[in-house]
């Protein structure tokens, strides 16, 4: 089939990233959007030139349509029985659902990094190591003491020797010399070693990349879980309570200050959160839930009867299984994110040189637990030496 490059009227209305809009430097108007190149390039492969018939709501835009003005209205419709009544849909080629987006989780307190870099089951291990080693190395000095003889080494000053060497202090000259011991304190010299490089790198890592914690991915999660620790009193009291908000700007924005979450098409929000939400690092202020609130099928909608319309199916099934809209739908968020970051590095070299910019100090944040580990041991040391004096 082929047009002929005769003029073909569809209707379509700004929905970004499906269709966008941009006035030209000659004043015509340039589209673009996945819808906009998936119809380029049917029109490229059916030799026919676009013509967008002028509309003003999104009725109009179906109506035009239904009346047979237009061949197609090029921005997706999510499909619904009623709508069959007025007109015919082109293959599906979209999902047509509502999706959630909210702020990032808040970063854990960063006092807590201390524990972080291992797992439960790690420090439950070394704890019981830190326990089993003394008593076995307490039991062969104590059979020495009595094969031998000589000076009783107190059981305080063997905990606090295999204490040191697990915190890379230096090794003790008053440990016995017998091969028993010496094989003991060089197998947990070793320990010592793996364990302290192992757990020093992770803790750097932790101290300067924050953990976040889990985020609600699913519907269920997102009722139980984020309705009932949003900063709202309307969340908090009726979590299935939708509150309408005038834009899509605004309710994302809500849904970083209040920890909501907002409910709009899947697309339409990763696009605004590339423009809208992003760091200069990259990293987006609110994520897409991977479950949708509604799922649906959404396609073109064409006259009934159409000629065309099976050609213009095949057509659409080889754009979507060759991988060219999302590829398309790829490239926009790219380049929104990268004009985002752009803009967000001309506002902070404003306030600061771009050497200062560039680096990061850990801060008293970052640090905190180490400070409140040596308070703690200040503390336990102050009253280790009250109970000291009290018992001379």
């Amino acid at each position: 089939l082929s047009f002929y490059g005769a003029e073909v009227n569809v209707t379509a209305l700004p929905y970004p990233p499906y269709w966008d809009e941009l006035e030209g430097p000659d004043g015509i108007k340039q589209y673009s959007g996945t819808d906009y190149f998936l119809l380029k390039s049917i029109a490229d492969s059916l030799n026919f030139t676009i013509n967008v018939v002028p509309t003003t709501s999104w009725a109009e835009v179906s109506q035009r349509v239904e009346e047979r003005v237009s061949f197609m209205a090029t921005v997706f419709h999510a499909m619904l029985p009623e709508r069959l009544e007025r007109y015919d849909y082109s293959w599906v080629y979209e999902y047509a659902s509502l999706d959630f987006s909210m702020a990032q989780p808040g970063i854990k307190p960063q006092w807590q990094s201390l524990y972080y870099p291992l797992t439960d089951l790690v420090w439950a291990a070394v704890l019981l190591a830190l326990l089993l080693t003394p008593l076995v190395l307490l039991l062969i000095i104590r059979v020495g003491e009595w094969r031998d003889g000589g000076d009783r080494v107190a059981t305080g000053t063997v905990v606090q020797d295999v204490t040191g060497m697990l915190l890379g202090q230096n090794l003790p000259r008053r440990l016995p010399t017998v091969i028993s011991s010496r094989v003991l304190v060089a197998s947990w010299l070793m320990f010592a070693l793996i364990f302290g490089s192992a757990y020093r790198g992770n803790l750097t890592a932790f101290l300067t990349l924050p953990k976040y914690p889990p985020r609600a991915e699913t519907i269920q999660e997102l009722v139980s879980t984020a309705h009932s620790k949003s900063d709202s009193q309307l969340f908090k009291r009726l979590g299935q309570l939708m509150h309408i908000v005038p834009s899509v700007n605004v309710g994302q924005q809500q849904a970083v200050e209040r920890k909501q979450a907002h409910l709009d098409s899947g697309r339409y929000q990763q696009l605004k959160i590339s423009k809208r939400f992003i760091g200069a690092d990259g990293t987006p202020k609110l994520y897409l839930g991977r479950e949708s609130i509604i799922p649906g099928q959404g396609a073109w909608p064409i006259p009934h009867d159409a000629p065309f319309g099976p050609v213009l199916d095949r057509c659409l099934m080889a754009a979507i299984e060759a991988g060219l809209y999302e590829r398309w739908n790829d490239d926009l968020l790219r380049q929104a994110q990268m004009e985002s970051r752009r803009r967000y590095k001309q506002q902070e070299t404003e306030k600061e040189t771009e050497s200062d910019s560039s680096l990061r100090s850990l801060t008293i944040t970052h640090l905190q637990g180490p400070f409140i580990l040596f308070l703690l041991g200040l503390g336990l040391a102050g009253v280790s030496s009250i109970v000291e004096l009290l018992t001379v």
